[in-house]
């Protein structure tokens, strides 16, 4: 009989049948096989029946209704959000792990397979698609998850052991040149229901939509390391944290969209100081280490443009400019009271106030770290005079390095871009016979640490300890949720410290709460008249539970 109810379906979903509507149906059926049924004589048993009946279709009636309208995502019980996620092919899963990418080093030819363990000592990672060492003698970063879940920070240059022995005449290094990617905990229901109803919107929704669902299949992407931006100049800039780079590239170019239209991230100068070295700043976190090679272009004007290398690094959007030397031979030498003059076979390329370094004189005393001062020109070297006037039977060489960059009589005006940006990885999809190349930004990792000061008007004892376990760790959660790109905003994070120590503290007598917040060891306050605290637009936050220092004062 309840198959046989009409199917009233309104925006509120579908609506069920009264008692009354269901009887008079009821009635109806048993009247059409059985001429003369009657069931309105009170105190009868046909009565009693009919009335037992109706109660039951109502049940089911009921239960049809609800099974009909929980077919969503926003309504399912778990078992019927895991059939409809399987049947858009996004199954369940447990919280991807902690993951990294790797530089192999050897010889040329030498093949990185699949499975391959590397650790940083505590941790195992296990690559997951093969490599080749390259003929540099360098593989191209491989992706590596970690054996175990969990979640903690993975410094660069910290994943450096080889846990799978290379053969005995192999010569293998690795390392990881950026941070890894923490992993998540086990995937929650309210997670999974979110992938589920973005899944079903996906094809409806446009490009970015359909794209950011196609990154998120794929394992080790976390969804909130996933970023879609259009870009002034029209073209698009994808953001991908975690995963496979081939599996994330194949998602990209099956998205369905011209792929001339993607572009990396764009490393922009604000500053260029007119000093010795010159210092150049940027608007992004820069990423370089000291000694890095880079290349400068587009600014106004362009005497800046050209090679160079990072002399040093000042901060995260600061570093000193250097000019690489390389090595000559000493052809002579002379000295005067305070000087060392000394003359090369070619053009020496090392400015003033620049360090050098000079190996195979004889005697020995002639070797070591020197500073160049005025009239350094062509072939001629003055030098701070470091050793003893005398006569050298061997003059030795001087060892290639990095000069400074003066830049003292020249005047920044505008523009300029910064390459290589560390942040751009760019992976070859071949569709025999031919390929593509889709860039796309692996954003870097922004350590968060906070200090929180807090006090109260409770009369009663407030364990500090008791506080700090309860407010520490959901603070770190709710950084570690923060969308790459997105900024802190404290009152957020006041409103999560609250509701976790509400067991032992209740809101209202909280009389302060403060929060200093450093961002890679650096103190960030907020953006003034504001709540918000502002990292690099291209990375995501990171904190640990150690790093939230809970105190009472």
């Amino acid at each position: 009989m309840a198959d046989n109810l009409p199917v009233v379906i309104t925006a509120a979903g579908l609506q069920p049948q009264t008692p009354a509507a269901i009887q008079a149906q009821l009635l109806a059926s048993v009247a059409a096989v059985r001429p003369g049924y009657t069931a309105n004589l009170p105190g009868s048993l046909i009565e009693d029946i009919s009335s037992t009946d109706v109660a039951a279709i109502v049940e089911c009636d009921s239960a049809r209704v609800e099974t009909v309208n929980s077919l969503t995502p926003l309504g399912a019980n778990n078992f019927l959000l895991a059939q409809l996620g399987q049947m858009l092919g996004i199954p369940l899963g447990v919280g991807s792990n902690t993951s990294v990418l790797l530089t192999f080093s050897g010889p040329a030819g030498f093949v990185i397979t699949q499975g391959f363990i590397v650790s940083d000592g505590t941790y195992q990672y296990v690559v997951q698609s093969g490599g080749i060492i390259g003929t540099d003698g360098l593989s191209d970063q491989l992706f590596a998850l970690a054996s175990l879940s969990g979640s903690w920070a993975v410094p660069p240059g910290t994943v450096t052991q080889l846990v799978t022995p290379p053969p005995s005449s192999i010569t293998l290094t690795v390392v990881n040149s950026e941070a890894g990617v923490p992993g998540t905990g086990t995937e929650t229901a309210e997670s999974y229901r979110s992938r589920v109803l973005q899944a079903n919107l996906a094809a409806s929704q446009g490009m970015a939509r359909y794209l950011r669902t196609m990154l998120g299949n794929v394992s080790g992407v976390q969804p909130r390391l996933v970023a879609v931006q259009q870009r002034d100049d029209g073209k698009w800039m994808v953001i991908v944290g975690g995963g496979d780079p081939y599996k994330v590239a194949y998602a990209i170019w099956t998205a369905l969209f011209d792929v001339n239209n993607l572009s990396g991230s764009q490393l922009f100068i604000s500053d260029i100081s007119s000093t010795n070295p010159g210092v150049v700043d940027t608007f992004l976190n820069h990423g370089f280490a000291q000694g890095d090679n880079i290349e400068i272009d587009a600014v106004d004007p362009g005497t800046f443009d050209g090679s160079y290398a990072v002399l040093a690094v000042i901060n995260e959007k600061s570093f000193s400019l250097g000019t690489r030397f390389s090595s000559r031979n000493l052809t002579g030498q002379s000295w005067s009271a305070n000087e060392t003059t000394y003359t090369t076979g070619a053009s020496h390329g090392i400015t003033v106030g620049s360090t050098f370094t000079i190996v195979g004189s004889s005697p020995a005393g002639y070797n070591g770290t020197y500073v160049a001062v005025a009239g350094t020109t062509g072939t001629t070297l003055k030098a701070a005079q470091l050793v003893t006037p005398g006569s050298s039977t061997v003059l030795g060489s001087i060892v290639a390095g990095i000069a400074l960059f003066d830049t003292t009589a020249l005047t920044y005006t505008s523009d300029g871009i910064v390459t290589p940006n560390p942040r751009n990885l760019s992976v070859t999809i071949n569709d025999w016979p031919d390929s593509y190349v889709i860039p796309f930004v692996n954003p870097p990792q922004q350590v968060v640490t906070m200090a929180i000061t807090w006090n109260t008007s409770s009369l009663n004892f407030v364990a500090p300890a008791a506080v700090a376990q309860l407010g520490g760790p959901a603070v770190a959660d709710y950084v570690n949720s923060i969308y790459a790109g997105q900024p802190i905003n404290l009152d957020t994070a006041a409103e999560v410290f609250r509701a976790a120590i509400a067991p032992v503290l209740a809101p209202e007598l909280l009389t302060r709460l403060v929060f200093a917040v450093s961002i890679n060891g650096i103190s960030t306050p907020p953006v003034a008249g504001t709540v918000i605290v502002e990292g690099d637009p291209e990375s995501y936050f990171f904190a640990e539970s150690s790093g939230i220092d809970v105190d009472q004062g």
